[in-house]
């Protein structure tokens, strides 16, 4: 089976939530054989779309323990909890890049928005390295034998790299920091990361990443920046570029779950 998880981190929301839709699909899968008396119950999706599931209960499946039909309509809303949680908020994951060019992520943060940041020229000790976009593209191949793929963080990459403003060799300090809509990928943004760190010549630097999603910017796209920052500078790491516009983050809107 195979499950897209909104954005940078699968949450324990997340988790529970296709657990037990799992459970849902198993228990009428094998309870359908048993002929008792069917029930329903329905299940509102994130786009408030409501599902019905018929099932049909047997006390001889273990999975009857999980879920428990009973003759009435019961709404599971994905605004509560977890999910709705990291819907509600922008996503932020973070981590460095190691010596073998490797990116590891190592924490995440929610925000309650992203905000705007307007011209980053004025900021102090900050140098941009290489910005690029990309676009995710599925292309049927009809009646060919070959799909076209393009995975948006891995072309903004691309893109990135054959428009470089400034030379990394002698940073000491790099970020490179990716920005997109809720269907923004962990691992093609950490396979990003690394495409990045080897085709600029930072292996001097030390690189961090930062991964930000936010329902608020369009699907299917993405885009990268690559910053150098100065010895002793203390403007702040995160500044994302994304639709032609500065981004950033603040503290007074950085969120915790009550979960």
């Amino acid at each position: 089976m195979y499950i897209t998880i909104r954005g940078n981190i699968l949450t324990f929301g997340v988790v529970a939530s296709c657990f037990l839709l799992q459970r849902i699909n198993a228990f009428v899968a094998t309870s359908s054989s048993t002929g008792t008396s069917s029930s329903s119950f329905t299940f509102m999706s994130k786009n408030n779309l409501h599902r019905s599931v018929t099932s049909k209960p047997s006390h001889s499946t273990k999975l009857f323990g999980y879920i428990a039909a009973d003759s009435s309509d019961e709404v599971l809303e994905f605004k509560e909890g977890g999910v709705g949680f990291t819907e509600d908020n922008a996503i932020l994951m973070f981590g460095k890049v190691d010596r073998k060019g490797s990116a590891i992520a190592t924490d995440m943060k929610h925000y309650s928005q992203v905000s705007s940041l307007g011209d980053i020229s004025k900021l102090s000790g900050v140098t941009v390295l290489c910005k690029g976009s990309g676009n995710e593209l599925y292309e049927n191949p009809g009646l060919g034998t070959e799909k076209k793929i393009i995975l948006a963080p891995l072309e903004a990459v691309s893109k990135s790299l054959e428009s470089m403003e400034n030379s990394g060799e002698k940073s000491k300090k790099v970020s490179i920091n990716f920005t997109g809509g809720e269907d923004l990928m962990v691992h093609e943004v950490l396979e990003g990361v690394q495409r990045l760190v080897s085709g600029m010549d930072i292996s001097s630097s030390s690189v961090e990443f930062r991964s930000l999603c936010d329902s608020s910017f369009p699907s299917e796209k993405c885009s990268v920046v690559a910053l150098s920052f100065a010895g002793g500078s203390d403007t702040t790491e995160d500044i994302y570029w994304h639709e032609d516009q500065w981004w950033t983050l603040s503290e007074e809107n950085l969120t915790v779950s009550d979960e």
